[in-house]
């Protein structure tokens, strides 16, 4: 009897003894999880996974049990932390998902979680995936922590917002604006037009106008709206078994273009016409509308049209509708200015230039305007020399567009001279004027 109590106790001794053993054992650095998902998103966690080499895996079984999962498309994502007590995880430590989308990790003591997402095509039941941790030829230290969680998703249209103009800034009314859609299907190639809805919750506020398919990427889309009254309306894109997308777009009216006239009071020239519009400021637009213009003294300014035509001297009011609002404008008629003779134009020889090897000869003039009016052209005659047989004669019609009291000079080419002429042996006469 107390020999087989102390067999027993050997025995127990043995199997603790034997158990210790084994748990200093090298355990398998691939920690085997398994998930299970009906079509819908199902996460599993595991911190077992331990990475003792320079070039490491951790394998993870999917179980995809769904009656129609054979050619689906599914998403897996990976998140990934590390943690070494010693901080020895190397700068240049990367993973990847089934040895794609290498992901650099910022390592560190502890990581923050790290992660990517690819997707799958299952022909089978069940597939294998795994982690694979790379640590740029370099050994690691100390067995490095790793853990990841893997989340997997049977895939799902997307629709996506390229461009949204209006979600920046209200929309006028009569305006339109535009929206750039893209649409992400991973079980067809090309996408039905007939399938992808666009709505709005107020059309008289927001109208869908047009949705255009790009002729080249048959995924774009461009959805174009037209804003018809002030108010917001709800605009919804839609496409089979995707999230639909809501949007806000809001609608305003157009502000008001203030219009005043430029002054209380002005004067203006009988013989004149001139546009009310040149009187007039506007603020906050350019839209302008005249109404019911009157003149309190059409015999001294008539008005015609939008144009104000001084008759004789005197005063009149001009009162006018402007965008909607009365307004009015003093004007004081005068007598029209003198018409310009050829003496209003004053001109004079400022400068020579004679070249002594060609022989060809310049006279700068000076034009100065004493009348009241806008000189346009001149003809002048220019004559250097004295006597019967020495005189010579330059006659041109001149363009200067020279305004009132104003002065300016402009060089000719008179003629090739055998010698330089002086000053004193020049004389200019203007013979004609012309002006505005």
């Amino acid at each position: 009897m107390c020999k087989r109590k102390i067999k027993t106790i050997e025995t127990i001794f043995f199997l603790i003894l034997f158990s210790f053993i084994v748990l200093l054992l090298p355990q398998d650095a691939h920690a085997r999880v398994r998930v299970v998902t009906k079509g819908t998103t199902s996460t599993i966690r595991d911190t077992d996974g331990v990475i003792e080499d320079e070039s490491s895996d951790i394998n993870f079984p999917i179980n995809i049990k769904n009656a129609n999962c054979q050619k689906r498309i599914y998403a897996v994502t990976v998140r990934v932390s590390f943690y070494s007590p010693k901080g020895v995880i190397p700068k240049s430590t990367t993973f990847s998902i089934d040895g794609i989308n290498v992901v650099k990790l910022n390592t560190s003591n502890y990581t923050p979680l790290a992660y990517k997402e690819t997707f799958f095509t299952y022909d089978d039941n069940i597939e294998d995936g795994y982690l694979e941790f790379d640590f740029g030829n370099k050994e690691c230290p100390v067995p490095v922590d790793c853990d990841y969680e893997v989340t997997i998703k049977q895939a799902v249209p997307e629709i996506f917002i390229t461009n949204n103009n209006y979600l920046n800034q209200s929309i006028r009314t009569g305006k339109t604006t535009s929206i750039g859609i893209e649409i992400s299907d991973p079980y067809i190639k090309t996408i039905s037009k007939s399938k992808f809805k666009v709505t709005s919750s107020n059309s008289s506020v927001l109208k869908v106008q047009s949705i255009t398919q790009d002729s080249k990427k048959r995924s774009r889309f461009t959805v174009t709206l037209k804003a018809l009254k002030a108010g917001s309306a709800k605009i919804t894109l839609s496409y089979p078994k995707a999230t639909a997308c809501k949007l806000t777009g809001k609608v305003t009216s157009p502000s008001k273009t203030v219009a005043t006239f430029r002054a209380s009071k002005t004067t203006l020239k009988v013989g004149s016409k001139v546009s009310m519009r040149s009187l007039i400021n506007l603020k906050g637009g350019t839209s302008l509308t005249i109404k019911n213009a009157k003149s309190s003294k059409p015999s001294v300014l008539a008005i015609s049209g939008n144009y104000l035509i001084p008759k004789k001297k005197g005063s009149a009011t001009v009162t006018a509708n402007l965008n909607g609002v009365n307004r009015k404008i003093t004007i004081t008629v005068s007598a029209p200015a003198a018409k310009p003779t050829v003496k209003n134009l004053k001109i004079s020889v400022a400068g020579i230039k004679y070249g002594p090897n060609d022989m060809k000869t310049y006279y700068t003039l000076k034009f100065t305007n004493t009348s009241a009016k806008t000189i346009t052209t001149a003809k002048v005659q220019i004559t250097t020399g004295s006597g019967i047989y020495d005189q010579m004669y330059w006659t041109k019609n001149l363009t200067l567009n020279l305004k009132p009291g104003k002065s300016m000079t402009k060089t000719y080419f008179i003629q090739n001279m055998v010698q330089a002429p002086e000053k004193s042996d020049i004389s200019v006469k203007c013979l004609k004027i012309s002006w505005k």
